[in-house]
């Protein structure tokens, strides 16, 4: 089982990587996370933005 764990990981790292703007972000966030410029986000907070998305997404459809 570890073998298919570390085969799957290894291909979302892979995917991750593959293209220069997603390679990018991950340094960017990476680099925020060790100069401790970093947002815990609670549950709730989870939440809130979910909810505020899914206003965004709906207003954009409504649009169209």
């Amino acid at each position: 089982m570890k073998l298919i764990h570390n085969h799957t990981s290894l291909d979302e790292t892979a995917y991750l990587l593959e293209n220069k703007q997603s390679r990018e972000f991950l340094r960017e966030s990476i680099q925020q996370l060790q100069d401790g410029n970093v947002t815990i986000l609670t549950p709730d907070d989870w939440k809130n933005l979910e909810n505020a998305i899914s206003r965004q997404t709906s207003h954009f459809s409504q649009d169209s």
